[in-house]
């Protein structure tokens, strides 16, 4: 397993060797991806597999903190995302469960594809599961007793004239 991903490869080298690339990269190297978090502390495991089809299978995973939008407090996420890629292919002629991905003269970023993925597989709105968030709910089963806003206008209405 090689620390960090390398940031440019050639693509149809490791296609035809169908080579495999795991690594551990920290994540204060995916610029992007710390934008959104909290710190820039952990790690990112990736484990990506090139064919000869020009294809990228594999996986990465992290923990990250964000920000609970219901209580604005860190907490932690775990990241697993699936890795299906196609360089340099037609949409059309792909399967349902890969994507395109086009390459620069043959080069790609690896770096920032598996950054790009990360980023995409983030929860839109991260929040505590409500049991464990500091903000309760509240309960639900008791309504709360406030005046009708039209209170005002019975009175008017059952005032003599």
């Amino acid at each position: 397993m090689s620390d960090g991903l390398p940031e440019h490869v050639e693509i149809a080298r490791l296609a035809a060797r169908s080579a495999r690339i795991q690594s551990v990269t920290p994540v204060s190297a995916m610029a992007r991806l710390v934008e959104l978090l909290v710190d820039a502390t952990g790690s990112v495991d990736s484990d990506l597999r090139f064919s000869e089809r020009q294809w990228i299978d594999g996986e990465a995973s992290a923990r990250v903190r964000v920000i609970c939008q219901r209580c604005l407090e860190p907490m932690a996420v775990a990241i697993d995302v699936p890795i299906r890629l196609a360089v340099d292919a037609e949409l059309a002629s792909l399967p349902d469960d890969r994507e395109a991905v086009m390459s620069d003269d043959g080069r790609i970023s690896l770096l920032a594809l598996v950054e790009d993925e990360l980023i995409l597989a983030l929860p839109i709105v991260p929040m505590h599961a409500e049991e464990k968030c500091i903000v309760r709910s509240v309960d639900k089963s008791a309504p709360a007793e406030r005046e009708s806003p039209f209170a005002v206008l019975q009175q008017l209405k059952n005032r003599p004239h």
